[in-house]
């Protein structure tokens, strides 16, 4: 079995009992994640450090569940009322937003 060994830690700028649901790429130099503090996160893909406007709190009103990267530096994000966000590294906010018929219904 092939060893393992740490070469980089962060703590991505989450506040304390958080975690992350999920990351993706956001570019050739950078990452994006989620996380249980229904945030998004934009990171340096080498430092690990935030980047500057990397952070977009509260993005949907249920919590975000999934995050995807959507092409040309666009990043999409999809609620649990029901919505999918994309995000544009370039703006602050989201650029669009897609609302479904229902909410998803909770587990």
């Amino acid at each position: 079995m092939p060893n393992l060994r740490c070469c980089s830690s962060s703590s991505l700028s989450l506040p304390a009992e958080s975690y992350i649901y999920q990351l993706c790429a956001a570019g050739p130099a950078s990452l994006a994640a989620i996380s249980s503090d229904n945030s998004l996160r934009r990171f340096d893909r080498s430092s690990l450090a935030l980047l500057p406007d990397g952070l977009a709190k509260e993005t949907h009103a249920a919590g975000v569940s999934s995050l995807c990267a959507a092409g040309d530096g666009l990043l999409a994000t999809c609620g649990k009322d029901g919505t999918v966000k994309l995000w544009d590294a370039r703006r602050a906010g989201a650029v669009a937003v897609f609302q479904a018929g229902t909410p998803i219904p909770p587990y």
